[in-house]
């Protein structure tokens, strides 16, 4: 038979004990974002791999400590049979399978909202030797026009860049910026306006130079009154002026809007990601919207349809966290309109324009992210990781 391991029996720690509110989700009274989601600031995560690299089984813990029992086990070899892991959420995993490995990390993100630096507390358990951070700065807003025979353009994405293996205290502090994305343009009865530029974002530094790593923001949506007119839509945030130790990319930039006899808007540009450029939106055609453009070099959030359709939320990290798609534009005739918002995170807003006697708004641009993915010290110097395939 069986022996099943006593209840009773105080359980071993697998990795260094940190205070609970470092990891405890924060609460459900803070307000929801654009998309309905709960702000979630940090995430376990498992990861089972045969020896070809094939991911078999991947889960997430919100609390920490079944992700140490869920370790443990491991370490100990009683995962089959442990009852207080057999009852958690994710009951199936590949087993001790000596042709499988866990590998195991922990996944913080930063989302919290200033005009000025803030200071971030390191991890209890932060690991300087496994480690690398991300940064989406956020996306820029597109322009808006409310007189017919105008040109607006959305604004662009923000760039992303990573740094590998930060060195930081564990227990201390760090300084970062993480600033709101571009703020929606609404030119009333005036002549069109231009969008509003995103901000920069960093980790561990006062100012992007000189940080440990840090990403430029999307640039805002340009207006041209003229008629007939072509406005030419901005870069995306630049890759080369941001920080990072292993790989930057640049955000998309917004496509072109051109208008003859009416009004023309393009969609906002994607934000950069792990996997490559943010996507350019598509240039409007003569007189009408353009949809926005995808994040992450066409892995990251989708891009907003054209009308009032924010752009998709980035799932690169996890389902709720990653490169954002532009927002849609839109174009309206005889109504008053509001473009697409740039996706959670880093995507650009929507370029908005009706005809005369109406008003337009352009979408905002999206909301930075500070990713940081380690993996936690241990604390059972009885299991050496390295020999055991973690």
């Amino acid at each position: 038979m069986i022996i099943l391991p006593d209840k009773n029996i105080p359980r071993a720690k697998f990795l260094v004990p940190v205070p609970t509110h470092e990891w405890r989700t924060p609460s459900l009274a803070q307000p929801k974002n654009q998309f309905g989601h709960e702000p979630r600031e940090v995430r376990h995560r498992v990861t089972a791999r045969l020896d070809d690299g094939h991911v078999v089984w991947r889960g997430y813990f919100d609390n920490r400590e079944d992700f140490d029992a869920f370790l443990w086990a491991i370490a100990t070899g009683n995962l089959p049979y442990d009852r207080y892991v057999q009852r958690l959420p994710t009951p199936w995993w590949p087993g001790l399978d000596p042709g499988v490995m866990y590998h195991f990390a922990t996944l913080r993100y930063v989302t919290s909202l200033s005009g000025s630096n803030q200071t971030d507390t390191v991890p209890t358990d932060w690991n300087s030797g496994n480690n690398f951070i991300d940064v989406i700065a956020s996306g820029g807003s597109g322009a808006a026009a409310g007189p017919n025979k105008a040109s607006v353009t959305g604004g662009s994405g923000a760039a992303w860049s990573r740094s590998g293996n930060v060195a930081l205290t564990s227990g201390g502090s760090a300084t970062y910026r993480l600033t709101a994305g571009g703020a929606a343009a609404n030119p009333g009865a005036g002549a069109p306006i231009g969008g509003n530029a995103g901000s920069d974002a960093w980790y561990n530094g006062t100012a992007l130079v000189g940080s440990s790593v840090g990403a430029k923001g999307g640039l805002a949506g340009v207006a041209n009154a003229a008629s007939p007119s072509t406005a030419t839509g901005p870069a995306g945030g630049a890759a080369a002026s941001g920080v990072g130790t292993t790989n930057k990319f640049s955000g998309g930039a917004a496509g072109n809007a051109t208008n003859s006899s009416s009004a023309g808007s393009s969609g906002g540009g994607g934000a950069a990601g792990p996997t490559g450029n943010g996507v350019t939106s598509a240039n409007g055609a003569t007189d009408s919207a353009a949809a926005g453009a995808a994040g992450d070099a066409g892995a990251g959030g989708a891009g907003g349809a054209i009308g009032n359709n924010n752009g998709g939320n980035g799932t690169e990290f996890d389902a709720t966290h990653g490169s954002g798609g532009g927002g849609g534009a839109n174009k309206g005739s005889g109504a008053s309109v509001t473009a697409g918002s740039g996706g959670n995170y880093g995507g650009g807003g929507g370029g908005a324009s009706t005809t005369a006697g109406f008003t337009s708004t352009s979408g905002a641009g999206g909301p930075p992210l500070i990713y940081m993915n380690y993996t936690p010290a241990t604390a059972s110097g009885g299991f050496n990781l390295a020999m055991m395939g973690f």
